[in-house]
């Protein structure tokens, strides 16, 4: 839905994954994922950089759905 810079997030991407959810991944050094570009499980979609206020490279994620925020550990699997 969105691959852009946001003021605060840096280099973004928004992509909705229907049924109102939605993941946000920003803190990106490179975004590699278009608006409009369809992304398939494994899809590399960014890099992580220094865009953020932190030190290191980290990464922003968000889960929402229909505008709340969900938990991100309920929903990816953790080597």
């Amino acid at each position: 839905d969105f691959s852009g810079w946001l003021k605060g997030y840096g280099q973004t991407i928004v992509i909705n994954h229907g049924s109102r959810f939605f993941t946000v991944s920003a803190y990106l050094s490179e975004r590699f994922s278009e608006e409009g570009d369809a992304v398939e499980k494994g899809t590399v979609i960014g890099l992580l950089g220094h865009t953020g206020p932190f030190e290191k490279p980290r990464l922003y994620f968000e889960i929402r759905r229909a505008g709340t925020p969900l938990d991100p550990l309920k929903w990816v699997k953790v080597n």
